[in-house]
């Protein structure tokens, strides 16, 4: 399937736009949570730690959940959760992974550095393990050509820099507005995901190529 037609179908962009926009109001429900735990520390704490990444694993569940098939390029597949009621593993499984992915890949040296990267990485290896649990018998190539590999992390990383140069910038023009703080991060969060997009369906593409059928 051609990266340019995918990417511009409705049930592509629309599931990517969706997931993007709800980090505004969970990361706000999230700020607001804190500020109601303000005289109880430990659990202010442990929602200041364990907040985000659940945050940005439900929003990575989610999408997948909306954009399969459509991320592999498998149009005419069976959706997520009829794939569920045919015998896949339980989506509880999957949630986990995404929750222990968003904990753990931000301490990683380097990648830690780039949140885009982090998004890109914690979605396509959902999207890989969904892909081995309904194809268990397809031996994949889960690492693409060299040329490919450099070209997804020039892309993630210079996105990222993209979504954080734009939401700095913007951020610090509605804080002066507003009087308030932490503008940047809403904006950059949504749209350094959002831009994403577009390394997650090469990959995606990239392993959907490689089922039968």
């Amino acid at each position: 399937m051609d990266f340019l037609w995918a990417i511009s179908q409705p049930n592509y962009w629309l599931p990517l736009l969706t997931a993007a926009l709800l980090h505004v109001p969970m990361f706000i429900l999230l700020d607001k949570l804190q500020l109601r735990l303000e005289g109880i520390p430990l659990s202010r704490e442990i929602t200041a730690r364990v907040g985000p990444p659940f945050v940005h694993a439900v929003l990575a569940l989610g999408f997948i959940l909306l954009v399969y098939p459509h991320q592999f390029g498998r149009a005419g597949e069976p959706d997520f959760v009829r794939n569920l009621h045919a015998g896949a593993r339980p989506i509880s499984d999957l949630f986990n992974l995404a929750f222990v992915l968003a904990v753990f890949l931000p301490w990683l040296p380097v990648l830690g550095k780039y949140r885009g990267m982090v998004t890109s990485l914690q979605i396509t290896v959902l999207g890989a393990v969904l892909l081995h649990w309904r194809y268990p018998e397809v031996s994949m190539k889960y690492f693409p050509p060299a040329s490919m590999l450099l070209g997804l992390i020039a892309l993630s990383i210079g996105s990222h820099f993209l979504a954080r140069e734009f939401g700095e910038r913007l951020g610090r023009r509605l804080d002066g507005v507003f009087e308030t703080e932490g503008w940047a991060n809403l904006i950059e969060a949504p749209l350094d995901f959002l831009l994403q997009g577009a390394v997650l369906l090469r990959y995606g593409l990239y392993l959907g190529g490689q089922l039968p059928g």
